[in-house]
């Protein structure tokens, strides 16, 4: 927060014995979490093969047809219904005669510059929330730095979900910022336009942060005159950007396909009836915690989303297959391995035990997660009754993790992938992730503020935990290559 954005005296200053960075502890704390994280990120880059990645033919096709200035064709590729800002930088090294295989890279490498991006916008959003609680943004950055989800997102090329999270990020702390001051200025405005133009260029999905922003900005000016202005020039600001920016392309999935949420496969109808029983209570079939890999518990809602956000259930980044002749991933390790087992070296066995009890060990910050999304509501509920940037801060978060999973579950119905439930990935909701962290950030710093012990031990297991899962973080990809060796001289 700068001296322009907030004046001394204002309802958002801080007060001058709650800097930030007079918290040495905590400081020190984000910056080892920043260096980890990122070094992690790069290490993945460089190191990830780009084709193995959810639909990466897919999404290379896309930016090969882009490179000639265009949209592509439902013919060409069946991301076509994708919008465009995620392949701009693969589009235009291509045009400039880079290989497919350096472009894929490239976009690696550049999700690492986006991930410090949401890093760095989670804690401005921590300190603009709560700038006399230095411990919410080394807590927040704490519990997202310990998904493995983010880093299998960020090791994959062309991924809009980074791109999403990162302008969803950006666009939380300026909304806060507004509030906060009570005033929207030209250049926020203009912001706003940008972000809410961009939120739309990243992803269908951005929809769901837009909602989720206009819900925030309602619910503040309910009983707040001095909101009301503001608030709605915001609204409109986020309106003009989707319209404008982002219009176009919509439009032309209306004209193109009839529909401007135009998707790859076709709905049976609207309905729960889309889905079977075990979509909804599913439980793991008692393999959760022992092998939580594909095939295991297919199309279950829940069980796939847990797995896959604490491992990986979908086999593109810890799970490797190789024959002698080639690299398996996914579908095809799982095929492979039906017809052809004895031809095939791979880690699915040892990899399964340990992502078995990473996901045992996960219950507890998974606990602290759910807490901290309940506490959004109940910061929701105090941020309609008065004014606080902590309150809303935590309410923002809470509206855009609640809008995105209602939002995902129609998506999953109306769009069911049977019988595995291949889009059930929690990469896909990637930008909920920071949200969720920062809930959790609350109720860990509310523990601190009232049991400074407790808040010790469970912050303890909660980095024994992380270091435990840190073998979930990095590709072991690079090891399939040396099993091929090891295959091809037996």
């Amino acid at each position: 927060m700068t001296p322009a954005e907030i004046t001394p005296g204002s309802p958002a200053a801080p007060a001058p014995t709650a800097d930030f960075a007079k918290s040495r502890p905590a400081r020190w704390v984000t910056v080892a979490l920043l260096l980890a994280m990122h070094a992690l990120a790069l290490a993945n880059a460089v190191l990830h093969p780009p084709e193995i990645a959810y639909d990466a033919g897919a999404h290379l096709s896309y930016a090969v047809v882009l490179s000639e200035g265009r949209l592509p064709t439902r013919a060409e590729t069946y991301e076509y219904f994708s919008p465009p800002l995620a392949y701009v930088l693969p589009a235009l090294t291509l045009a400039a005669g880079w290989s497919h295989e350096a472009s894929a890279k490239a976009a690696q490498l550049l999700n690492v510059v986006l991930s410090l991006g949401i890093a760095l916008g989670l804690l401005r959003l921590c300190r603009v929330a709560a700038p006399a609680e230095p411990w919410l943004g080394p807590c927040a950055l704490g519990l997202l730095a310990m998904l493995p989800v983010y880093y299998k997102s960020l090791a994959q090329p062309i991924r809009s979900e980074v791109w999403l999270a990162l302008l969803a990020v950006l666009l939380a702390w300026r909304l806060v910022l507004v509030v906060a001051a009570k005033q929207l200025t030209a250049r926020h405005a203009l912001l706003l336009v940008l972000l809410g133009g961009g939120l739309l260029l990243a992803r269908q999905f951005g929809v769901f942060v837009l909602v989720a922003a206009g819900l925030f900005l309602l619910a503040g000016v309910a009983r707040r005159r001095e909101l009301r202005r503001p608030a709605l020039l915001a609204i409109a600001a986020l309106a003009l950007g989707a319209f404008t920016l982002a219009g176009w392309f919509y439009a032309h999935l209306f004209l193109a396909y009839g529909s401007p949420a135009a998707y790859a496969r076709q709905s049976p109808g609207r309905g729960l009836r889309n889905q079977e029983p075990s979509f909804y209570f599913g439980t793991g079939d008692g393999q959760l915690f022992t092998l939580p890999l594909r095939p295991a518990f297919p199309n279950q809602l829940l069980p796939i989303l847990y797995a896959d956000t604490w491992g990986d259930y979908w086999q593109y980044f810890l799970v490797w297959g190789r024959t002698p002749h080639r690299v398996l991933a996914g579908r095809n390790l799982e095929g492979t391995l039906h017809r052809v087992p004895e031809r095939v070296v791979t880690n699915r066995s040892a990899m399964g035990r340990y992502l078995g009890r990473v996901a045992r060990l996960a219950l507890l910050p998974s606990v602290v997660l759910i807490a901290g999304f309940c506490y959004g509501f109940a910061a929701l509920a105090r941020w309609m009754r008065r004014a606080s940037s902590r309150d809303a801060a935590a309410a923002l978060a809470a509206l855009i993790v609640a809008v995105t999973a209602a939002g995902y579950f129609y998506f999953l119905v109306q769009y069911p992938a049977r019988p595995l439930g291949t889009t059930i990935k929690a990469t896909y909701v990637l930008h909920a992730f920071p949200f969720l962290a920062l809930l959790g950030g609350y109720v860990l710093v509310a523990l601190r503020q009232w049991r400074r012990t407790a808040w010790r031990l469970v912050v303890a297991a909660l980095v024994a935990v992380g270091l435990f899962a840190a073998g979930a973080m990095v590709t072991r990809y690079p090891a399939a290559a040396g099993a091929a060796v090891a295959v091809a001289h037996r």
